[in-house]
């Protein structure tokens, strides 16, 4: 399944969605509202700030390579693998949050001391199970009682319910 079908299906609206070829993401990550801490203007102090949980969105970088005076090229796979390794890394490193509005947030960090935020990806939960059910089209690891067939039959819902 195409990448954007993918995102449309899950309602992560095309203009609530980034892939970027960059060494740090921190001001889209803040332009998304993905900031959850931030300093108090009277005291200084590092506090936490809430995040609008019910907007799908998404911002992660993704791999890439320059030579010589070429523009950036992606590298690794393309979009789809590197939302999927994000998500991964995301649930291996326990940075993953569920909510009771039935979404999850997916964090990645990149690893060492730098420990930078590497994606922040906000979907609905039916949305990641419907992925895996994609996936995993033949029911071999998660959904054994799934038979094999167009990815249309698999999920629950008919259309994709849209966010603003």
């Amino acid at each position: 399944m195409p990448f954007d079908t993918l995102l449309d299906y899950s309602g992560v609206l095309a203009e609530k969605r980034e892939m970027l070829m960059a060494d740090r993401i921190d001001g889209v990550l803040k332009e998304y509202g993905f900031v959850y801490m931030g300093k108090d203007p009277n005291t200084k102090e590092v506090v936490e700030i809430p995040i609008e949980i019910d907007s799908p969105r998404l911002v992660c970088m993704q791999p890439y390579s320059i030579t010589d005076r070429n523009k950036p090229v992606a590298k690794g796979g393309g979009k789809g693998v590197t939302l999927l390794t994000h998500m991964r890394n995301s649930l291996a490193h326990g940075c993953t949050y569920f909510f009771d509005n039935g979404n999850m947030l997916l964090e990645d960090r990149a690893a060492g001391s730098s420990g930078k935020t590497t994606a922040m990806i906000l979907l609905p939960q039916s949305s990641f199970l419907d992925w895996i059910k994609i996936i995993d089209i033949d029911g071999k690891y998660y959904f054994p009682n799934i038979a094999r067939g167009d990815y249309r039959t698999l999920v629950v819902r008919s259309k994709p319910k849209k966010h603003e």
